[in-house]
């Protein structure tokens, strides 16, 4: 007999600028970490994102950004806010291969963690929360 596992995900209050060009996953990753607590500004334009970022640079606990975004990229958008705020931990978000970026590693691109999607919605809260967590 099958039992399946349920797992309590870890939640949050947090305050989250999330960034990703396409609209359809951008809605389901917000509705995602909305149901998980978190107060999620999305964007689905990055120059708009940092608009946002650059008014309120100490508004936001966290940043989720994809990395292939038309106008500004998502290591783009890194080196734009960490001169304005170096403690913030980052997400990049990655469909493709991110060897290549990893080789560059995070203390060169400024993210705190590299995800690749697709992503389950458990690991995802995880990973949010572990990032969340290693700040303080």
């Amino acid at each position: 007999m099958d039992v399946e596992q349920i797992i309590d995900l870890p939640e949050g209050t947090e305050k989250i600028l999330l960034v990703d060009d396409e609209k359809v996953l951008l809605g389901i990753l917000d509705r995602i970490l909305s149901n998980l607590g978190y107060d999620v500004q999305s964007y689905d334009n990055s120059q708009k994102a940092l608009d946002t970022f650059l008014q309120k640079t100490n508004h936001f606990d966290l940043i989720i950004t994809d990395q292939i975004m038309p106008d500004i990229t998502g290591t783009q958008l890194i080196k734009r806010i960490r001169p304005v705020n170096p403690t913030i931990p980052i997400i990049l978000f990655t469909g493709f291969n991110e060897a290549e970026l990893e080789k560059v590693g995070p203390d060169q691109l400024g993210y705190n963690r590299i995800v690749k999607k697709p992503l389950r919605n458990a690991d995802l809260a995880f990973i949010i929360r572990k990032v969340l967590d290693e700040k303080i």
